[in-house]
């Protein structure tokens, strides 16, 4: 499955870190839209929209594809993955979104030589598959070297932290409150963690998804 040697705790945490380039400082993975219809307003909003993606999206669409690749990794099995995130994207922007950040995390890994990164941006650079975020993330952390439990954490963290970092941008939340939501955000996912995933993948997010269909009149700060 990995590339080396299992990582260790800081290879794993520079992987987490929100330095490194994943592509997801561009999206809000619809806060901005949230905020601009007047339904997150405040750091308790920000709250309730973070525990939604980690209980009805992360934990139970992400989580569980990442373990169907973790169980059968390969080529054959990252495209399928990617398709049937594909066809379970009903969301253009969110769609659109998912595929650019799992583009350019697929780049950073190809920079860095992972091979099964670069097969798979090679084929989505072919069109022969639209390169997901979670089938990225599958891919480049899975054949980096971490374990299972080392993805699930990184990913887990990769939605509060971005999602954070968004509402920090957008002035829902000054510092302290950011570190209130994270710490917050942090306590609900480790609950998570703990509980195993459905057996079959699917989301919840209505709200988010109806608003992230909604035309920006002003101008916007992300990609979704």
């Amino acid at each position: 499955m990995g590339e080396g040697p299992p990582a260790g705790a800081l290879h794993v945490l520079a992987l987490a870190d929100s330095s490194f380039p994943t592509g997801g400082f561009a999206f809000s993975s619809g806060l901005e839209a949230a905020r601009a219809a007047g339904h997150v307003l405040d750091e308790h909003g920000v709250g309730v929209f973070l525990a939604e993606q980690l209980r009805h999206r992360w934990h139970t669409f992400d989580r569980v594809l990442l373990r169907r690749y973790a169980a059968d990794p390969g080529p054959r099995q990252a495209l399928a993955l990617d398709a049937l995130v594909e066809r379970s994207s009903v969301v253009d922007v969110l769609r659109r979104g998912s595929r650019q950040a799992g583009l350019a995390l697929l780049g950073t890994f190809d920079a860095l030589g992972s091979a099964p990164a670069a097969a798979l941006r090679e084929a989505v650079l072919a069109g022969r598959s639209p390169g997901h975020l979670v089938a990225a993330q599958a891919v480049c952390l899975l054949g980096r070297g971490l374990d299972l439990a080392q993805v699930e954490t990184v990913t887990c963290w990769n939605v509060v932290s971005q999602t954070a970092s968004a509402a920090l941008r957008l002035g829902l939340v000054g510092h302290l409150g950011a570190q209130r939501v994270v710490a917050r955000a942090v306590a609900e996912a480790e609950q998570l963690l703990r509980l195993e995933p459905p057996p079959h993948p699917s989301t919840c997010t209505p709200l988010v998804d109806v608003l992230a269909e909604r035309p920006h009149r002003d101008g916007h700060l992300f990609a979704t």
